[in-house]
């Protein structure tokens, strides 16, 4: 954008008239969670896979494109290249087999190494570095994402002053809307804050969650065995959107994968696989089932998991064995589960479903208070199990779902799942 002709030595303000300005949509890499030309934040605390889930958005960019690339969502991911800057991970034995058992296109990943001035190599400067760092841009036109990690980094001054915060993170803002290119800024949350409003456990300033477009938390909740050896079940929740819905959220296993590391060696690396389709509800809804309730609420796993069965229910009947794989994911035991089953007196019916299956239904006492529709099975707004058939085509490319859901869906497992590429040597 040229600056308007400023009489006096250039010095003035811009007004212009509003029907001169056209309208722009949002151009979104993730539909409704990572947007060009926008600062989002990844907060978490340590070890609940925050730099595995950008490392997986990285590498499904890099493949973007092709039918096989897919968001957790299930919607196709676009191509586009990936700049990563890290001050926490060694490059050579941590971030680079990451990548790799994360399936990433590697020569679509660009990684910051360092910045040089006079010739002489040192650490990349946030406030002095950004004028380099946009010539780099320049001749990488196919540059969609930049990760940083840490947001702190990029913090000259206190990063527990808004001011300071706000003044250090405009550069960035700028940077993005400039080139069109999603910025994700990795940090932590603050210790024992489980029992906060989601945006307040973000540590630092609250400036951090004020700027971003988009602020994601994580959470870790109860391990769990599964025959393939995952385990470390987490959550990836919407915290905050100025410029898409609020809600919903990812449930996530962290795995690991042996790979190549040079001639005749292989190394152990954790990556993210995502499990299911999109959880409905507030980011603290779903903080509160993952983690279990810190706050006013019932604090043992007995109330938790009849909190969790009255939200799965509230809206009509349910599949009961798609309620066990969501509350198995959840971290709720199978055994605290029948008894907060029995505590509410919930019923178990078998039926036949829309698809001939039979399965049993599970249901809530008209005498709990909670009201519920008796009417087709599936259609309840409020449940975990998001039984509604999402608006697109089938994992296979096929035509698109039938309007009528089906409550048996839920325990097939629809919906694309991002799996980790066949490994590759680096």
């Amino acid at each position: 954008m040229q600056p308007p002709p400023f009489l006096g030595g250039g010095n003035g303000v811009d007004i212009v008239a509003a029907d001169t300005i056209p309208v722009r949509p949002i151009d979104w890499l993730w539909p409704n969670f990572l947007a060009e030309g926008k600062l989002h934040i990844l907060a978490g605390q340590p070890g609940t896979g925050k730099t595995l889930i950008a490392l997986a958005i990285v590498a499904t960019l890099s493949k973007g494109g092709f039918p096989s690339s897919l968001w957790p969502d299930g919607s196709h991911a676009p191509f586009g290249k990936a700049l990563y800057w890290t001050c926490e991970d060694g490059i050579e034995d941590t971030l680079m087999p990451r990548l790799v058992a994360a399936g990433a296109d590697l020569s679509q990943v660009l990684i910051l190494r360092a910045s040089f001035e006079k010739w002489k190599k040192r650490s990349f400067n946030f406030a002095t570095d950004l004028p380099l760092l946009r010539s780099e841009i320049e001749s990488h036109p196919d540059l969609k994402l930049i990760v940083i990690d840490s947001i702190m980094q990029a913090i000259a001054g206190d990063a527990h002053k808004n001011q300071e915060v706000r003044r250090s993170l405009e550069p960035l803002v700028q940077l993005a809307e400039d080139y069109g290119i999603a910025i994700l800024g990795i940090t932590h949350v603050n210790k024992n804050s489980g029992s906060k409003k989601p945006l307040d456990r973000i540590s630092g300033s609250l400036a951090f969650a004020a700027v971003a477009r988009v602020v994601l938390l994580t959470a870790r909740g109860k391990s769990v065995d599964t025959a393939n050896g995952y385990a470390a079940t987490g959550v990836l929740v919407r915290a905050k959107s100025n410029i898409g819905p609020t809600d919903g959220g990812f449930c996530y296993e962290i795995g690991t994968a042996e790979i190549p590391a040079g001639p005749y060696r292989t190394t152990d690396s954790p990556f993210v696989r995502w499990s299911g389709e999109m959880i409905p509800g507030s980011a603290e809804e779903i903080l509160k089932l993952i983690e279990g309730d810190k706050g006013d609420g019932p604090s043992g796993k007995r109330e938790i998991a009849m909190e969790f069965l009255q939200s799965q229910l509230v809206g009509g009947p349910q599949v009961g064995s798609a309620i066990e794989q969501i509350a198995q994911a959840a971290g709720i035991a199978a055994g605290t589960l029948r008894r907060a089953r029995e505590d509410l007196g919930v019923t178990s019916i078998k039926q036949a479903l829309g698809d001939g299956t039979f399965a049993n239904v599970w249901s809530l006492p008209t005498s709990t208070g909670f009201p519920h529709s008796r009417g087709p099975l599936g259609q309840s707004q409020h449940a975990l199990v998001n039984t509604r058939r999402p608006e697109r085509s089938w994992p296979d490319g096929g035509a698109p779902y039938a309007s009528a859901p089906l409550a048996s869906e839920a325990t097939q497992g629809w919906g694309p799942k991002i799996v980790p590429a066949p490994i590759e040597a680096y």
